[in-house]
């Protein structure tokens, strides 16, 4: 097995990207249950959903549909035609935000360990906010990853402001199969596949709008409940979350996304009886608990998910987590 192809087998997504692609499957008649068994599962996998589904299953099953039906956009369609709710997590989330950019912005921390295929930061340039995304286990990722999530980030972009936003344009460090002119038709903008880096570009206009999908009574709650300690502690954990798996995590990044010198975030902290250090200890535990239980990664993927040199240094930390609880 090649290292390309042993990386399908790396990491884990939501069962729910299975579900979409098995309801678009289902819509266009065919007959669901035969190819999952194909990939030794079953129909009542999704009966789940907060459930986790190894990629390769996922990505075979999207691949299989493409060649059943004829479709190389197969995949695309489906997220399209996923109704508001099909993406979990990642929906609700998005309900969270005041605006398009702020629901991004409450996504991309969460993205790569909710769907471990890719990793999502955000930057702004001086017309649009553009979110990169890149490899967590492979050098160049699987289209039907990249593909998808270009289509979803256009798809919720439109439901939250009534159809008037989508992306402005999106590029894609794949080789195009073929596929450029029906994407764009399906995105309504530009599209750029053998690029330097995988982006989907936001216009200001989208960015800012009011997000119609965001809950008046989770907004009114988030702004009653958080004080300005409590969301410089959540900011920063945030941030660490979301630089982990890069090996980014440092006070200095931290603080310069912030918007503040390095020394003012550790005085900043240290007033609210925090430190960087602790806060991202406390990430990474809180993650490397919830991975360990789902039980979907191996020890590896974990510790290259939460930063770590090596699997040994994730070991010791997790031994001297237990100590610490003991």
């Amino acid at each position: 097995m090649s290292p390309g192809q042993a990386s399908r087998w790396a990491g884990d997504g939501s069962v729910l990207t299975l579900a979409v692609l098995a309801r678009e499957a289902e819509a266009r008649g065919v007959e669901v249950r035969r190819y999952l068994a194909e990939l030794g599962t079953e129909p009542s996998i999704m009966w789940n959903p907060a459930g986790r589904v190894r990629r390769e299953i996922a990505l075979s099953f999207a691949e299989r549909m493409i060649e059943v039906t004829g479709d190389p956009m197969f995949h695309v369609v489906a997220t399209q035609n996923a109704f508001v709710g099909a993406f979990g997590l990642l929906d609700f989330i998005v309900t969270m935000g005041s605006t398009v950019g702020d629901g991004v912005r409450r996504v991309v921390p969460v993205y790569g360990l909710v769907n471990s295929g890719l990793r999502l930061s955000v930057r702004e340039e001086p017309d649009a906010f553009v979110v990169d995304m890149e490899a967590v286990f492979e050098e160049r990722p699987h289209f039907c990853d990249v593909e998808t999530l270009i289509a979803a980030a256009d798809r919720r972009a439109r439901d939250a402001t009534s159809g008037r936003h989508g992306l402005s344009s999106a590029t894609l460090s794949l080789p195009d199969r073929g596929v450029r002119r029906q994407l764009e038709a399906l995105l309504r903008c530009p599209v750029h596949y053998d690029a330097p880096r995988t982006t989907a570009r936001y216009a200001r206009a989208c960015w800012e709008t009011p997000s119609e999908l965001a809950h008046p009574a989770i907004l009114q709650a988030q702004g009653f409940l958080a004080s300005p300690a409590r969301a410089l502690r959540e900011r920063v954990a945030d941030l660490v979350r979301a630089s982990l798996s890069s090996g980014q995590t440092t006070s200095a990044r931290v603080a310069e996304q912030l918007e503040m010198s390095e020394r003012s975030l550790h005085r900043r902290l240290s007033d609210e009886g925090e430190s960087f250090r602790e806060i991202v200890e406390g990430v990474r535990r809180a993650l490397a608990s919830q991975l360990r239980r789902d039980g979907m990664l191996t020890p590896s993927e974990i510790a290259s998910l939460l930063g770590y040199s090596s699997v040994s240094a994730f070991q010791r930390a997790v031994r001297r987590w237990r100590g610490s609880s003991s």
